[in-house]
């Protein structure tokens, strides 16, 4: 997947030839999808609108994807990536895993959920710049019974919300049912 990212407008863009903005992304639940993250600047150059340019000095690029359930998003990460390789000026690779425990338990028994990615460019001391949002939906992986040429962790994987000591959590079962994590709320 290619991410085109306008650092100086804070959006996302098509291509380097394409001026239109890309305000949300669909997902498919996997265990790791590759990215190549194209940081890139306005060009004057006759039909190409931008032009790949390294992020500054002392920087790397951050992705977080987030729920959006919770206020102010609050909550950890449920996918982060923040090692990327640099393979040539203004482009980055990296993967995504999107097959955390996290993520499963947001998704729980829905077949999509929606939730918010960021990009942002963090130095050393780590603080944010330049950050750029996204809407995402993320949709449950339609071979996710093992058919084709994935097998996913999750396969045979039953959640289920229950009441404990009056608290909700959520409880994952494997195929034999058998429970193997539990989420409980923040501060539970």
């Amino acid at each position: 997947m290619h991410i085109y990212w306008d650092l100086d407008n804070h959006v996302f863009v098509k291509s380097l030839t394409d001026v239109q903005q890309v305000t949300d992304l669909d997902l498919i639940l996997r265990d790791q999808i590759a990215i190549t993250l194209h940081t890139v600047r306005p060009s004057s150059n006759d039909g190409v609108y931008f032009a790949e340019e390294g992020c500054s000095a002392g920087t790397a690029a951050l992705f977080g994807l987030k729920g959006t359930t919770q206020p102010k998003l609050a909550g950890g990460y449920l996918a982060v990536q923040a090692t990327w390789t640099k393979t040539a000026t203004g482009i980055y690779t990296g993967t995504i895993d999107l097959a955390t425990d996290e993520l499963l338990a947001e998704l729980g028994a829905e077949t999509s959920v929606e939730l918010k990615a960021e990009f942002c460019l963090r130095d050393a001391d780590g603080k944010d710049s330049d950050s750029t949002q996204l809407d995402v939906t993320l949709y449950y992986d339609v071979n996710g019974a093992g058919e084709g040429e994935t097998t996913p962790a999750y396969c045979g994987v039953l959640v289920r919300e229950e009441t404990i000591g009056g608290v909700k959590v959520l409880i994952l079962y494997n195929s034999d049912g058998v429970e193997y994590a539990r989420f409980n709320p923040p501060g539970a």
